[in-house]
């Protein structure tokens, strides 16, 4: 195999996980050029247990920045061609690094490549694919040696799933770095912004397993929807073509649509109110939105006098 590849695994207090995922790297039937794992200010055993693998793993210390900072330094410090990611809780399916090698070898003009995924967890583990979305995933299948409509695709659904993405490391200059302010999205955030530059291929099976446990980042909906939300926006001020505006114009009214109607839900009634007056799509506007509009702005106004009579 001509390239080289780096598999970057960052990590933070995943003792109970970290193993697994280096011996999964460890088992590919094509093996990569280097393991790096950044330990991102680990306080249980992870330390010591990387660092029993001896030379096998590079490993690589620092303070505690969240999970982006600790993908900046693993891509700045691998050494290879090519940047292959893999969180600490997940796994590699043991053929990965094969079949997205054979790919970029038909596909030589591809920058970043990805697959599916299976989610599973202690009590169920699955090995379905993780892309339901019929039409999606048709798109992916019958373009899968160039993705033109990538951004689109990306503002849909991040149909992307980390632990399968392989990149080359010198788009990394054009593109940037994972933002540090992020903890959550800010895997999608680096997807949205590869895929205005660079050029998108798809590996149509399960190349990682993602495992599900209580500690995942992702299972605050909250928190993870207005993250969704602000990196989204990121992309407003860009000149995009007329489709893709529309989809990002028909996300973004859904997603806030969904935040206030929660929030409403919750008798947040402020937080509501400025989900649901977030105009950027008026087409996708029902009567639903209206209703749940005009309920957030009075109750808001009434629980804003409430306090302000307390107060008094």
């Amino acid at each position: 195999m001509s390239r080289t590849i780096s598999a970057v695994i960052p990590t933070y207090n995943r003792a109970r996980f970290i193993c697994e995922a280096i011996d999964s790297v460890l088992a590919q039937s094509v093996p990569v050029s280097e393991i790096v794992v950044v330990d991102d200010g680990s306080t249980d055993q992870t330390a010591e247990l990387i660092k029993s693998y001896g030379d096998r793993v590079r490993y690589i210390y620092q303070q505690n920045r969240g999970p982006g900072a600790a993908r900046n330094r693993g891509v700045a410090e691998a050494r290879c061609d090519w940047v292959a990611l893999l969180d600490s809780d997940d796994l590699w399916m043991v053929d990965k690094v094969r079949l997205q090698s054979e790919f970029l070898d038909q596909n030589p003009e591809i920058d970043f490549v990805f697959g599916d995924m299976a989610n599973f967890s202690a009590e169920n583990p699955n090995f379905e694919p993780e892309i339901k979305n019929a039409k999606m995933h048709d798109y992916l299948v019958s373009n899968a040696g160039y993705l033109e409509k990538m951004l689109d695709c990306l503002i849909i659904e991040n149909v992307v799933p980390t632990p399968t993405i392989m990149f080359r490391r010198a788009c990394a200059g054009r593109i940037g770095t994972f933002d540090e302010g992020l903890r959550i999205a800010e895997d999608l955030d680096y997807w949205l912004r590869a895929a205005l530059t660079c050029r998108w291929g798809f590996v149509p099976v399960v190349l990682a397993r993602r495992r599900r446990h209580e500690t995942n980042l992702i299972n605050n909906w909250v928190q993870m929807m207005d993250a969704l939300s602000r990196v989204l926006q990121r992309l407003v001020p860009i000149e995009l073509p007329p489709e893709t505006r529309r989809l990002l114009g028909k996300k973004l009214f859904d997603t806030h649509y969904d935040l206030g109607s929660r929030c409403l839900r919750q008798k947040e009634f402020g937080q509501a109110y400025e989900y649901l007056r977030r105009e950027v799509n008026s087409e996708s506007k029902n009567w639903r939105w209206y209703v749940k509009f005009a309920l957030a702005s009075l109750l808001n106004r009434g629980s804003g006098r409430s306090a302000r009579v307390l107060a008094s």
